[in-house]
């Protein structure tokens, strides 16, 4: 794998991850319902249930500025990769 590819397996697993457990908050209340059924019995049914047209730049802008930083502990080199 070339080494501008590295590691970009490990971004996407952690944005699903990010969006499995915080994509919910920017869900209009029409569906949000439906999420909340599905996470009681699947807590990873947020990329599952919603495609591309669920994520706003809000959300694609916590993952970058709140979650990698915060929640994920990662060198510097990671965190260009995320961005």
């Amino acid at each position: 794998m070339p080494r501008t590819y590295r590691d970009y397996d490990k971004v996407i697993v952690l944005f699903k991850d990010y969006l499995n457990h915080y994509g919910y908050q920017y869900l209009d209340s029409d569906v949000e319902e439906k999420f909340d059924e599905q996470f009681e019995e699947d807590e990873n049914c947020f990329t599952k249930l919603f495609g591309q047209d669920k994520l706003t730049p809000t959300a694609a802008g916590e993952f970058l500025d709140y979650f990698v930083i915060h929640k994920v502990i990662v060198d510097a080199e990671f965190m260009k990769k995320c961005v």
